[in-house]
């Protein structure tokens, strides 16, 4: 156990400021490294999306690069991608077909240049969570293409909160949402905006998006002696029960109880909030605010279902899905090639006001 706590605690900083370790996803054919970041911004309320090409041969070129990245099929026609970077390139939607490996419905940078040892980097704002997509790579000096993955905007579905006819409902689900409305009458909800992996130094960096999306904050009792707080679980793809290589590095982990592991082929997130005896140091989950959780491991990814459970105030509700991108599974990494899935995350927190 502390070989493994000694392990994590570099990438945990690193993590912490802000910075993951350095990227070294080589695109085949070309002189360059492909990195991607996703960042949740709490003043914007907003996901930064960033796609970024670093030159590794020393040599400027201009007009050298293009990128098309497929939209989620969610997101098609929604277009709410705000302050787009282009890095002196040209953005458009929808670049006429057919291109290999990529819909009709996309994001495209053409005209983009690159500079000796430096990074291009393009990307949007949007208002909803990630999820993973294909991109292709076009580099002129070389003719070479490759098809990568990119996390992209994804919009979800609707779902009405708790067992109460009339409620408040509508909330935007991402991957789906748990919600109840307590004895008080108050909705409570969480909801699972987008899940994605990076590829770090060493293997991946599984990060999961949770924001309390209801009417109360997660974590102080409503009535006394009543916890209130959510637990989180996802399954363990069956290949990787037996491998315990998770390193659960990422600052909200602090919110999630004592213990992780794979009690019934499961990961579990406890006590989110301030439930379970108060041992969330953050205390309450507030209104609005977005959780990252997540851990490294050297596999990569594959989907599996979640679950979710919200307690407190004498009442409780639960809810699952089967769209979570985001556990390892050993086989995975030598499909993916240069494929690699990209997640990078910075920790902010947002207050109701």
């Amino acid at each position: 156990m502390l070989s493994r706590l000694l392990l994590a605690a570099p990438l945990a900083i690193a993590i912490a400021s802000g910075a993951l370790p350095a990227q070294a996803v080589q695109v085949a054919g070309t002189a360059l490294d492909y990195s991607s970041t996703v960042t949740y911004n709490p003043i914007t309320e907003l996901f930064e999306y960033r796609y970024s090409f670093t030159d590794l041969g020393g040599v400027v070129g201009a007009d050298t690069l293009r990128l098309t990245i497929d939209e989620a099929g969610s997101h098609i026609g929604v277009h709410h991608e705000l302050n787009v970077v282009s890095d002196g390139g040209v953005f458009a939607y929808d670049r006429p077909g057919p291109i290999a490996g990529i819909s009709a419905d996309n994001y495209d940078w053409s005209s983009l240049d690159t500079a000796a040892l430096a990074t291009t980097t393009v990307g949007f704002d949007d208002v909803h969570g990630p999820t993973m997509a294909a991109m292709r790579v076009e580099y002129a000096p070389t003719a070479s293409a490759a098809l990568l993955t990119a996390p992209v905007p994804n919009v979800g579905g609707l779902f009405v909160p708790g067992p109460a006819a009339g409620m408040p409902g509508g909330i935007e689900g991402g991957l789906g949402g748990v919600c109840l409305v307590t004895v008080l009458g108050d909705n409570k909800c969480y909801t699972y905006l987008g899940t994605s992996v990076t590829a770090v130094a060493g293997g991946f960096q599984y990060t999961k998006f949770l924001k309390n999306t209801g009417g109360v904050a997660i974590g102080p009792d409503q009535v006394p002696g009543v916890d209130n707080f959510v637990d989180h679980f996802e399954a363990v793809h069956p290949s990787h029960i037996v491998i315990n290589d998770e390193l659960f590095n990422l600052p909200d982990n602090g919110c999630a109880g004592d213990g992780f592991g794979k009690v019934g082929a499961t990961y579990f997130w406890l006590g989110l909030g301030d439930g379970l005896g108060g041992q969330c140091a953050d205390g309450a989950w507030d209104v609005g605010e977005v959780l990252a959780l997540g851990f490294f491991d050297t596999h990569g990814p594959v989907i599996t279902g979640w679950n979710g459970v919200v307690f407190g105030s004498q009442a409780d509700g639960s809810g699952s899905g089967n769209f979570n991108p985001a556990v390892p599974e050993p086989a995975t990494l030598t499909l993916l090639g240069v494929g690699l899935l990209g997640l990078g995350w910075a920790r902010r927190r947002h207050r109701a006001a």
